[in-house]
């Protein structure tokens, strides 16, 4: 539960900085497919609509950590894979960017 609730504060504070100081180098970043560079160099790239990741897209930290899945209102919801830099590897559902394990909730 510990590990669940600091990746949730942890994937919520690398993703707010892509709204706040970042910028679309790419595409179309506001209904179409585009690719946005956020604070810290965290990038996303994939669908937008209405200026926010909805759709298919890939999230690129850097330190190494990828998430590439179903996005909806900016944050991981439905199906994907998140590689951590370490090797390890969550395959599953995602719920507003929370984990939600390996079958369909």
């Amino acid at each position: 539960m510990k590990k669940s609730i600091f990746s949730v504060c942890l994937f919520f504070a690398c993703l707010l900085p892509i709204y706040c100081f970042g910028g679309c180098i790419e595409g179309d970043c506001h209904n179409g497919t585009g690719t946005y560079i956020g604070h810290n160099d965290l990038k996303y790239e994939g669908e937008f609509k209405d200026s926010i990741p909805n759709g298919q897209g890939t999230f690129t930290w850097r330190n190494g950590r990828v998430y590439t899945g179903e996005v909806r209102n900016g944050f991981p919801h439905g199906y994907g894979t998140m590689n951590l830099p370490g090797g390890d590897t969550q395959t599953g559902y995602w719920t507003n960017g929370e984990y939600a394990g390996a079958d369909k909730p």
